[in-house]
């Protein structure tokens, strides 16, 4: 089983463009060697992220977490969902401007996306939507 937390959150406007793409190399070095999968975009000063892990260490995603909801670098950090699936939706962890140019990752996020409408019909229209703003954004 997979553990999985989404959220989105405001972008601090203080950040400048380098300063994203620090964070996101930084970002995607750490999940990586953590075994964390997921997607993290940037579109028009909003984050939107994904993270999953083997649900066994589902405490590794609930500290990181905490952790991203007390980083300066963002504010009203609003989680949409944080539930168990049956498999991992992306095959590692991607975060970069240019990561959703990549077929690969763009197949990924829509294969996450059709297991949510088979598994969280009610909740569904909801990610999808938001999913889709940054798509169309970037």
């Amino acid at each position: 089983m997979i553990y999985s937390i989404c959220y989105v959150s405001t972008c601090d406007p203080t950040l400048e463009q380098d300063d994203v793409k620090a964070l996101f190399k930084q970002t995607e070095s750490a999940n990586n060697k953590a075994n964390i999968g997921g997607i993290l975009l940037y579109s028009e000063g909003n984050f939107f992220q994904i993270l999953e892990c083997d649900s066994n260490h589902k405490d590794v995603i609930i500290n990181l977490f905490d952790k991203i909801k007390d980083d300066s670098r963002h504010y009203d950090v609003m989680k949409i969902f944080e539930k168990t699936t049956p498999s991992r939706s992306f095959s590692k962890y991607h975060s970069d401007f240019k990561a959703i140019e990549n077929p690969a990752n763009i197949k990924e996020l829509y294969n996450f996306l059709k297991l949510e409408k088979q598994n969280n019909p009610e909740g569904y229209s909801q990610i999808a939507y938001l999913a889709q703003k940054f798509l169309t954004l970037i």
